[in-house]
């Protein structure tokens, strides 16, 4: 087994009472489910075990684009909720442009899945902003810092 401790910052986009609630899980174990409101980092230890292939996933869930979207008289966006992914470290190494590189977002909101794939692209890949009821997904290997020096 392999030992790993994760500290994810996340910011949380929202206005009055409308923020955004996620789960972020390691392999199906749920190790943070609640609201982020503004920024939150999120730390936790977990195992994987050794030469296992993993992911990491934020799974934003709550979005309501009827309440959650506020739009302005130019049918735009002025206020709506969201995530961003701000940062993510492990064992203390900053991953830094990683997980923009190699992850990717599964949205399941009815809405967007009945979109265009050419415009509103499914799986979102190179994308740190949650927007819609979805996945965002880092996979890696263990050993761990085997994957990290082949992903650098």
């Amino acid at each position: 087994m392999e030992s790993l401790e994760f500290k994810i910052e996340l910011i949380g986009q929202g206005f009055d009472d409308r923020w955004p609630r996620c789960k972020v899980l390691v392999n199906d174990t749920v190790y943070f489910d609640d609201v982020v409101q503004g920024s939150k980092e999120i730390a936790f230890n977990t195992e994987v075990e050794d030469d296992s292939e993993n992911k990491l996933v934020i799974d934003y869930y709550n979005r309501d684009f009827r309440k959650d979207v506020v739009l302005g008289p130019d049918g735009m966006p002025e206020k709506s909720t969201g995530i961003i992914v701000e940062n993510l470290t492990v064992d203390g190494i900053n991953l830094e442009h990683i997980p923009y590189m190699h992850s990717y977002q599964d949205i399941y909101e009815p809405w967007y899945l009945e979109q265009d794939r050419e415009e509103f692209p499914n799986p979102r890949k190179e994308d740190m902003q949650i927007s819609w009821n979805g996945r965002w997904t880092l996979e890696f290997t263990s050993p761990f810092y085997i994957w990290l020096l082949e992903n650098l």
